[in-house]
């Protein structure tokens, strides 16, 4: 019989639920009317309202996590407000007790809302909603820097020197990584655009990270299904998209440019053989 896994761990995937005033106290005044916001729309619950963006439950970002591994079935996603989400999801010191009452010595942070934030359609707006996140998570992360590891958003779409100088900064922010989502619609990652995002982060030794958010090419309901064979197609297809709009272009001139995946990337290595070196496993 195997022995119980005693030691503290390292969380190398977690998640912030961002204050509900971030964007709306630190963005640039031209854009205070159109900033990311927590909205109780109607008697559903609270809702994440983005630019340009359908209304998301906010249900999904932070209140229905703890179900799951309560063993609890998924209900639908209303009825849930922004109070209901742990403290630590935008307090550090509370963050710490979390840690020590689950037995994880440190955390690997990744965005919440921010996540969907990727999708927003107005690229100005996208690269200042970054900033702004970006300046926040790096001063969450200060309190305890042996403990938060954090993840910054670069801008998916605009210029391409856009996500250069806020990886730039995100790296003098004191940030370990930064993110991009698995798709982008309009600007593929084998395209030679990204070349110059490879580059720069090949010189600056930083990892970037894919996450997975559906793209807005999927439709919602489409998304949303839960069954196992909708997750195992989701799965071929992130690998698939992945391999042929990364990897494909970008490991054999970038040799030393490093991706941070998850767990639900660990078949890429079938997919293109030996190019399987770049990449950094998440969990």
């Amino acid at each position: 019989m195997t022995e119980p896994y005693t030691k503290r761990l390292l969380s190398a995937d977690s998640h912030i639920v961002e204050p509900a005033d971030l964007w709306l106290t630190r963005m640039d005044k031209k854009w205070r009317d159109k900033a990311p916001r927590i909205e109780a729309l109607d008697e559903s619950g609270d809702y994440i309202v983005i630019d340009g963006l359908r209304p998301r439950p906010l249900a999904f970002e932070g209140p229905m996590a703890d179900l799951k591994a309560q063993g609890m079935d998924i209900p639908a996603p209303k009825g849930f407000k922004y109070a209901d989400n742990r403290p630590g999801s935008w307090d550090p010191h509370e963050r710490l007790k979390d840690q020590d009452m689950d037995g994880v010595s440190g955390e690997v942070i990744y965005p919440g809302v921010g996540l969907t934030l990727m999708r927003a359609p107005d690229t100005e707006y996208l690269y200042a909603c970054c900033r702004a996140y970006n300046d926040w998570l790096a001063e969450y992360c200060s309190a305890y820097p042996d403990r938060l590891k954090g993840v910054g958003m670069i801008p998916c779409r605009g210029p391409i020197e856009w996500a250069i100088e806020e990886t730039e900064r995100c790296a003098k922010l004191g940030l370990v990584s930064v993110v991009l989502p698995a798709w982008v619609d309009d600007r593929p990652y084998n395209l030679p655009d990204w070349d110059p995002l490879w580059a720069a982060l090949q010189d600056m030794h930083l990892v970037v990270s894919i996450h997975n958010r559906r793209p807005r090419s999927v439709r919602p309901r489409a998304w949303a299904r839960c069954g196992r064979d909708h997750h195992r197609h989701c799965q071929v297809r992130d690998e698939r998209d992945l391999a042929t709009h990364y990897l494909g272009r970008c490991a054999r001139p970038f040799p030393q440019a490093q991706m941070g995946l998850g767990r639900k990337w660990h078949r890429l290595d079938r997919c293109i053989p030996g190019l399987y070196g770049p990449l950094v496993a998440r969990s």
